[in-house]
């Protein structure tokens, strides 16, 4: 009887004991939330490594806010290393309310994402920009400048506006990239069954190449060379020069 005693208590402490954690280890919010902001030394990347909703905006200063209920601000890490800020968090939180972090810069040279989060980027100074999505949230915002790059392995969707004179894009994953806007320049290349959609981005010259079963859907107005050896297929709007390199079943239709 002593032995079966010492069980029950020793098993209400871990049910105690998980209850404070919440649901499954993770810290839930209290509801309260909070804004706390956070000075930085200077930085031109930004990485979101959580479930975080991250606003990049254009100032003279670099500073973080964070809002967020009381209880879990304190786990919200915004770290520099070297020239890149990170966002994370070593516990598994469980908030009621979306975590939101702004983050002010004069300029940005790359934003990551890796988590389920998103990242916004809003009316950056013209700039390059490289926009890299290994996770299931998403990425959006403008890009108006010299070169404007998506790389795409996770689930998720990056979807920009650009005014640029070259967009480069890379799709490996099952998600998909969405680009409206225009350049002079465009090179699009997919590996994996995600499916690159510009119909809305407004494209001088074009190389695409698709060893996947994606597929390119394009606006090209003066030449388009496309390169085919998967199962995927180009379809393009406008009048361009047409070379193609099929050897794969996929096909490059114009409508």
């Amino acid at each position: 009887m002593k032995w079966i005693n010492i069980i029950t208590i020793s098993s209400l402490l871990a049910v105690f004991s998980l209850a404070s954690c919440g649901k499954m280890g993770k810290i839930e919010g209290n509801g309260h939330v909070i804004t706390e902001t956070r000075q930085n030394v200077s930085f031109n990347e930004v990485i979101n490594e959580g479930i975080f909703a991250v606003t990049v905006i254009p100032d003279t200063v670099y500073k973080i806010t964070i809002e967020a209920e009381s209880n879990l601000i304190p786990y919200v890490r915004t770290i520099v290393n070297g020239n890149t800020l990170v966002i994370d968090s070593r516990e598994n939180l469980d908030p009621m309310v979306t975590i939101q972090v702004t983050v002010r810069m004069p300029a940005v040279q790359s934003v990551r994402l890796s988590g389920s989060g998103s990242v916004t980027v809003n009316d950056m100074p013209d700039s390059n920009l490289t926009a890299i999505l290994s996770g299931s949230g998403t990425m959006n915002g403008t890009c108006n400048g010299g070169t404007f790059k998506a790389v795409l392995s996770g689930s998720g969707t990056i979807d920009f506006y650009v005014n640029t004179n070259r967009v480069e894009t890379t799709l490996s994953g099952s998600g998909a990239i969405r680009l409206g806007g225009t350049t002079a320049y465009a090179n699009h290349l997919i590996s994996g069954s995600g499916n690159i959609d510009s119909y809305s981005m407004f494209t001088n010259e074009c190389d695409c190449k698709i060893s996947g079963s994606g597929n390119m859907y394009l606006w090209v107005s003066e030449r388009l060379n496309a390169t085919i050896s998967g199962s995927g297929s180009v379809y393009y709007h406008g009048s361009p020069v047409v070379n193609t390199s099929i050897t794969g079943s996929g096909t490059v239709t114009g409508n």
